[in-house]
């Protein structure tokens, strides 16, 4: 039985880690941040996920769920496994907030109006629109 072998925490690879683990923190805040992420039915999944059309090697979506008390308007999830960077179409021309990037996430990173969104390669971007 190698259980253990393999399901063992390493405490020594936190700091060499860091960097990577205040990202996944960051991810946890945002979803706790955003009743959007957390949708308790498939009904309620259908209702307020939505696919949007994005280029090869990449995906794309939006969510809205005011229901479960989500206050932003609409969020964008947009993920890029491509090695280069990609311009992704959003829904329409809005003023965007970006809570996630490649490098933060569970903050406000940054804003920008717009109907498109560049997004590096091997990352992602979340979007929200209040």
């Amino acid at each position: 039985n190698k259980g253990d072998e393999y399901n063992q925490f390493d405490y020594s690879l936190k700091a060499k880690y860091s960097g990577l683990t205040e990202y996944y923190k960051g991810l946890i805040k945002l979803r706790k941040a955003h009743p959007a992420f957390r949708m308790n039915t498939s009904d309620q999944v259908k209702k307020n996920l939505r696919f949007l059309d994005s280029p090869a090697g990449t995906l794309s979506y939006s969510l809205s769920n005011r229901e479960n008390g989500e206050n932003s308007k609409l969020i964008v999830v947009l993920i890029n496994a491509s090695d280069s960077k990609v311009t992704f179409k959003l829904p329409d021309e809005r003023e965007w907030t970006i809570i996630a990037d490649g490098e933060k996430a569970g903050e406000v990173i940054g804003k920008f109006t717009g109907a498109d969104a560049v997004v590096e390669g091997k990352t992602l971007m979340v979007l929200k629109n209040n």
